[in-house]
């Protein structure tokens, strides 16, 4: 499990003690069913995270060698603490483990209400990002992997409470970062 930190990802759970099998995205994809079906099962789902599309809900869409599946929130092992509030959480190229409802909502397939048992965090290999300026940036294409390097001249917030980016600056000008 998780307790403010990675741990080593296996089958049996550090918190609770619980022994698990994992499914693979292929097999949840198959149990999501019809359109409008929701499991009364939980399942353990263990993938890699491809992508992180909000930090505060802990929505990211998983892939393993036998596909790819979107997760419409994470909360801690217990269920209690919702995606920023858990300690460390994973991110793009991390292994997890959730333990996981899985969904049909309107014909598209997810994990959902999916509780963090553990994560491995693996390095980012940035051999495939390109460095280069903020207006550089600005015109780069959708997905490509860049680095960039600038001041934060000011974090920005959700709702005025849950920081939600930054503007980032160089001497080629500004950027806004999504994400917490």
């Amino acid at each position: 499990g998780v307790n403010g930190g990675t741990v080593d990802i296996h089958t049996k759970c550090d918190t609770c003690g619980e022994t698990y099998t994992t499914i693979t995205v292929a097999e949840a994809l198959e149990l999501c069913g019809e359109s409008g079906n929701v499991t009364t099962e939980r399942y353990y789902v263990r993938a890699t995270v491809k992508t992180v599309s909000n930090v505060s809900y802990g929505e990211m869409t998983l892939v393993d060698e036998s596909g790819e599946i979107y997760v419409y929130g994470t909360y801690s092992h217990d269920g209690v603490n919702t995606f920023p509030n858990i300690g460390a959480t994973p991110q793009r190229g991390d292994e997890v483990v959730l333990h996981c409802i899985l969904k049909n909502y309107n014909g598209n397939k997810e994990i959902n209400n999916a509780r963090l048992v553990g994560f491995k965090h693996v390095e980012a290999d940035i051999s495939e990002y390109t460095e280069m300026s903020i207006a550089d940036a600005r015109e780069a294409e959708f997905g490509e992997l860049i680095i960039l390097e600038g001041v934060v001249a000011r974090i920005t917030y959700a709702n005025g409470y849950k920081p939600s980016g930054v503007i980032l600056v160089d001497e080629s000008g500004s950027i806004y970062v999504y994400g917490a």
